[in-house]
């Protein structure tokens, strides 16, 4: 019971002591800072660095602390957890002991500037502790955990042979990475000592990534120290300027895994007292000094450039065989064969000279080229009327002409209002037309281009019309009503007044305006005769158009194709004689139909007279008898011999009648 009673107030005292330290720890919210990419940031939350801060952080959590003003804390400070430090542009923080960050904990410190990048930080280690100056302390506690510095003036003094930023006696570190800052690492003053990293002959190494940042590090021994199984690597787009040193007589700028690639490395790298370009095109993310003692060269096939808002001090040698492009600010001499080239801003105007080159899709003149400018094209309603020029030293001359200076330069072309009292045209007048109604056009100053007056709409004309006169209707041919047609515009009108659009008029021809064709006739085979049974073609002509031809009718019904032909000739129709023989007697009427209509006539098939009605139908018949017999007509002769056997028959029958008759009697 008694032990029971004690943890619950102990429990309660550390829930006190914890509030206690919550209630008076200042709090800090929406505190801005610069991320891995220069990106700015804000922080919702974040408690501010006292004195008596020597511990950072909770085990496995995230926490936040912002640096502001001078701050000194006379101990060394403990990194727990994942911790986040803002350096607050001014602000002087000192921790006269340095910074422990251990990978035994598993610990996290990434440092953060601000905009203007002037947060100071000072950690140095104890004097006697062979601690880092930020890192590792002591076997077991040597190894650093991971260190990140994205910003902030950041200076690490490591004591005996623990590194500036790394490992302390006897340790490696896990991971250290610089993406922006400016950076001063020492190692102790033991002969093992590295400025970032490990001591000579340490144990485990991770990578050390330094992408971007001015970086001096210096140790006993090695400049930069990852020589256990660990790498060295600059990232890609070569933003960091790294100044690797040592004092010791047997020691070296980098020591590194040997399967390392130094090929790879970009940015601006010195060894000593030499510097030269890694990568072809290298731009710095910080300012810099090259300083006295130290030359930087440029070879030839190589760039470097200073971009905007940042300074390169030449103190020392700058040596340029390649090419030098300046768009922030060069203070000092360039020496060398190579081109330099400084930044020329021109706003609304061109500019031109073989000294010109386009850069990192910026423009750039060499220095001491001559440069000719030319405004743009000036806004409508305004009139070039000088340039403005940064700085204003550069005088431009009258031919709009000027000497490139040794510092980067903006030239602006400057604008008045146009007076309009020069030239003046219209412009986008139109004729008023029977479709469109016109325009009277606007008024334009030439020297400007900007529209003076504006112009008015002209109502739209009337149609100039051509009378066209009907056609005339045929047998063959359809006509059409008479219409009107537009000298303007083309357009067709049913009526004098033009109020009637023909959109189609070979439509309007065949529909609305057609007039049809004429009735047909028969113009030749009116009033034929015949005799019943008589064999004779019949030919009836009708002047309808043979193309519209559909049927002969007789009598009203249609008559098959077998009993006639067809010719052209307008429509010639005969009737095949053996089918004329087959007509009963009496009047016949016959009808060529086609598509303009029914032409018709008639004509007679006239009975036969009995036979011995009269001397004259003897003749008639024996006429045709002997004609039949000289002409070898079968056809008749068997008719008379049908006749003549049914008249015997008939003769034998009413004689055995006649006596079977009497007989019976």
């Amino acid at each position: 019971m008694k032990k029971r009673l004690f943890s619950i107030v102990l429990s309660l005292c550390m829930v006190l002591a914890l509030m206690s330290q919550m209630a008076f720890a200042d709090t800090v919210t929406g505190i801005t800072y610069l991320d891995a990419s220069g990106a700015q940031q804000t922080c919702d939350n974040a408690t501010a660095v006292t004195e008596d801060d020597t511990t950072w952080g909770t085990d496995n959590e995230t926490t936040w602390y912002v640096a502001q003003g001078d701050v000194t804390i006379e101990s060394r400070v403990t990194v727990t957890g994942d911790v986040h430090l803002i350096l607050a542009d001014g602000c002087n923080l000192t921790v006269n002991g340095g910074i422990y960050v251990s990978s035994w904990t598993a610990s996290k410190l990434t440092i953060y500037g601000q905009e203007n990048g002037t947060g100071e930080l000072y950690a140095y280690a104890s004097s006697g502790s062979d601690y880092a100056g930020i890192g590792g302390n002591k076997e077991p506690y040597g190894t650093s955990g991971e260190i990140t510095i994205n910003g902030g003036n950041i200076t690490a003094i490591g004591d005996g042979i623990g590194a500036g930023i790394g490992g302390g006696d006897m340790g490696g570190f896990e991971c250290i990475t610089i993406n922006g800052g400016t950076v001063t690492a020492t190692g102790g003053n033991n002969g093992g000592s590295s400025g970032i990293g490990t001591f000579e002959g340490g144990s485990t190494s991770g990578t050390i990534t330094i992408s971007g940042g001015t970086v001096m590090a210096t140790g006993t021994n090695h400049g930069i120290d990852a020589s256990f199984m660990g790498t060295i690597s600059t990232g890609n787009d070569g933003h960091a300027v790294i100044f690797a040193s040592y004092t010791n007589s047997m020691g070296s700028y980098f020591r590194y895994s040997s399967s390392q690639n130094r090929d790879s490395w970009r940015g601006v790298i010195f060894e000593g007292n030499s510097g030269q370009i890694y990568g072809d095109d290298i731009t710095p993310s910080e300012s810099f000094e090259i300083p006295s003692d130290k030359t930087l060269t440029i070879d030839s096939g190589k760039s470097l450039t200073i971009p905007a808002g940042k300074t390169l001090t030449v103190t020392g040698k700058l040596t340029n065989n390649g090419k030098f492009y300046v768009d922030g600010t060069l203070n000092g001499t360039v020496n060398g064969n190579g081109d330099v080239y400084y930044n020329l801003a021109p706003t609304d105007c061109t500019v031109s000279s073989t000294g010109i080159e386009k850069h990192n899709e910026k423009t750039y003149a060499k220095e001491e080229s001559e440069i000719t400018l030319t405004p743009d094209t000036p806004q409508v309603g305004y009139l070039f009327d000088s340039w403005e020029v940064s700085p204003e030293s550069v005088q431009i001359n009258n031919n709009n002409s000027f000497t490139m200076p040794n510092e980067a330069l903006t030239v602006t072309a400057k604008w008045i209002e146009c007076p309009h009292d020069g030239d003046k045209e219209t412009r986008n007048a139109k004729e008023a037309t029977c479709t469109e109604a016109g325009y009277s056009g606007d008024v334009y100053c030439l020297v400007c281009n900007e529209m003076i007056t504006k112009g008015h709409d002209i109502n739209m004309a009337s149609h100039k019309l051509n009378y066209i006169p009907k056609t005339d209707a045929t047998v063959t041919e359809t006509g059409n009503d008479e219409y009107w047609q537009c000298t303007v515009c083309d357009k067709y009108f049913s009526d004098a007044e033009g109020t009637n659009e023909i959109t189609d008029l070979e439509g309007w021809k065949a529909g609305d305006g057609k007039i049809d064709k004429l009735p047909p006739e028969i113009i030749e085979g009116k009033g034929q005769s015949i005799t019943e049974g008589e064999k004779k073609a019949l030919s009836f002509t009708s002047n309808a158009a043979y193309s519209d031809f559909i049927r002969v009718e007789l009598d009203g019904s249609e008559l098959s194709e077998e009993n006639y032909e067809k010719a052209e000739g307008s429509i010639i129709i005969t009737l095949d004689a053996d089918y004329v023989a087959t007509l009963p007697a009496g009047e016949h009427t016959i009808g060529i139909v086609s598509e303009s209509g029914t032409a018709t006539t008639t004509f007679t098939v006239a009975e036969k007279a009995a036979p011995g009605t009269s001397d004259d139908s003897d003749r008639d018949s024996k006429a045709d008898a002997d004609k039949n017999a000289k002409t070898g007509d079968d056809a008749n002769l068997a008719l008379w011999l049908a006749l003549m056997l049914l008249a015997g028959a008939g003769i034998t029958g009413t004689t055995i009648y006649t006596r079977r008759k009497r007989t019976n009697e």
